[in-house]
Protein backbone atom coordinates (compact mmCIF):
# COMPACT_ATOMS: atom_id res chain seq x y z
CA UNK A 1 0.00 0.00 0.00
CA UNK A 2 1.20 3.78 -0.68
CA UNK A 3 -0.26 4.70 2.35
CA UNK A 4 2.77 2.65 4.48
CA UNK A 5 5.26 4.97 2.11
CA UNK A 6 3.68 8.33 3.44
CA UNK A 7 4.80 7.13 6.99
CA UNK A 8 2.35 5.06 8.48
CA UNK A 9 4.87 1.67 8.20
CA UNK A 10 6.87 0.46 5.87
CA UNK A 11 6.39 -0.01 2.19
CA UNK A 12 8.51 -1.40 -0.50
CA UNK A 13 6.64 -5.18 -0.18
CA UNK A 14 4.63 -5.74 -3.52
CA UNK A 15 0.55 -6.10 -2.35
CA UNK A 16 0.36 -9.99 -3.36
CA UNK A 17 3.47 -10.67 -0.91
CA UNK A 18 1.35 -9.29 2.49
CA UNK A 19 -1.79 -9.58 1.59
CA UNK A 20 -3.74 -12.66 -0.02
CA UNK A 21 -5.89 -11.03 -2.99
CA UNK A 22 -6.17 -14.63 -4.98
CA UNK A 23 -9.63 -13.71 -6.00
CA UNK A 24 -12.08 -10.48 -6.69
CA UNK A 25 -14.22 -11.43 -3.65
CA UNK A 26 -10.36 -10.50 -1.40
CA UNK A 27 -9.32 -8.23 -3.60
CA UNK A 28 -12.23 -5.91 -3.02
CA UNK A 29 -12.51 -6.53 0.53
CA UNK A 30 -8.63 -5.71 0.41
CA UNK A 31 -9.87 -2.59 -0.79
CA UNK A 32 -12.34 -1.80 1.65
CA UNK A 33 -10.27 -2.12 4.26
CA UNK A 34 -7.66 0.27 2.44
CA UNK A 35 -9.82 3.01 1.60
CA UNK A 36 -11.15 3.24 5.51
CA UNK A 37 -7.34 2.89 6.49
CA UNK A 38 -6.23 5.72 4.02
CA UNK A 39 -9.24 7.88 4.93
CA UNK A 40 -8.70 7.45 8.76
CA UNK A 41 -4.99 7.87 8.34
CA UNK A 42 -5.51 11.26 6.60
CA UNK A 43 -7.77 12.89 8.97
CA UNK A 44 -5.08 12.05 11.35
CA UNK A 45 -2.82 14.32 9.68
CA UNK A 46 -2.42 17.86 10.76
CA UNK A 47 -2.22 20.32 7.58
CA UNK A 48 1.32 20.44 8.24
CA UNK A 49 2.08 16.76 7.78
CA UNK A 50 1.46 16.80 4.39
CA UNK A 51 4.71 18.66 3.85
CA UNK A 52 7.25 16.83 6.29
CA UNK A 53 9.95 15.00 4.25
CA UNK A 54 8.95 11.25 4.04
CA UNK A 55 12.38 8.63 3.78
CA UNK A 56 11.70 6.27 0.72
CA UNK A 57 15.20 5.01 1.07
CA UNK A 58 18.40 6.17 2.53
CA UNK A 59 19.02 8.40 -0.89
CA UNK A 60 15.68 8.89 -1.83
CA UNK A 61 13.41 11.76 0.20
CA UNK A 62 9.99 13.27 -1.11
CA UNK A 63 7.56 15.40 0.86
CA UNK A 64 4.53 13.50 1.69
CA UNK A 65 2.23 15.56 -0.17
CA UNK A 66 3.89 14.13 -3.27
CA UNK A 67 3.56 10.93 -2.33
CA UNK A 68 -0.29 11.31 -2.28
CA UNK A 69 0.22 13.02 -5.76
CA UNK A 70 1.66 9.65 -7.32
CA UNK A 71 -0.67 7.93 -6.13
CA UNK A 72 -3.77 9.78 -6.89
CA UNK A 73 -1.63 9.73 -10.87
CA UNK A 74 -0.75 5.96 -10.39
CA UNK A 75 -4.77 5.32 -9.69
CA UNK A 76 -5.87 7.50 -12.90
CA UNK A 77 -3.02 4.96 -15.04
CA UNK A 78 -4.00 1.76 -13.88
CA UNK A 79 -7.94 2.70 -14.45
CA UNK A 80 -6.67 3.61 -18.10
CA UNK A 81 -5.25 -0.07 -18.72
CA UNK A 82 -8.13 -1.75 -17.46
CA UNK A 83 -10.20 0.18 -19.62
CA UNK A 84 -7.88 -0.56 -22.46
CA UNK A 85 -8.07 -4.11 -21.33
CA UNK A 86 -12.16 -4.95 -20.73
CA UNK A 87 -12.40 -2.89 -24.12
CA UNK A 88 -10.32 -5.18 -26.12
CA UNK A 89 -12.16 -8.01 -24.53
CA UNK A 90 -15.11 -6.89 -25.81
CA UNK A 91 -16.33 -5.13 -22.69
CA UNK A 92 -15.84 -1.29 -23.06
CA UNK A 93 -16.71 0.89 -19.69
CA UNK A 94 -17.84 4.62 -19.20
CA UNK A 95 -16.30 6.17 -16.53
CA UNK A 96 -19.43 5.87 -14.66
CA UNK A 97 -19.25 2.83 -14.52
CA UNK A 98 -15.67 2.54 -13.04
CA UNK A 99 -17.87 3.05 -9.43
CA UNK A 100 -15.24 0.49 -7.97
CA UNK A 101 -12.42 2.75 -7.95
CA UNK A 102 -13.07 5.85 -5.76
CA UNK A 103 -10.88 8.84 -4.86
CA UNK A 104 -14.00 10.25 -2.77
CA UNK A 105 -16.57 10.12 -0.62
CA UNK A 106 -19.97 10.55 -1.76
CA UNK A 107 -21.62 13.07 0.45
CA UNK A 108 -24.98 13.93 -1.50
CA UNK A 109 -24.42 16.99 -1.70
CA UNK A 110 -23.99 18.78 -5.34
Amino acid sequence: SWRLYTGEGTGGKYLWDIEDISDLTKLAAFWEKEREQMFTYLDSLPENALAEVVELSPTFRVPRWQIFLHLVNHSTHHRAELNQYLTQCGHPLSEEELNFIRFGVETGEK
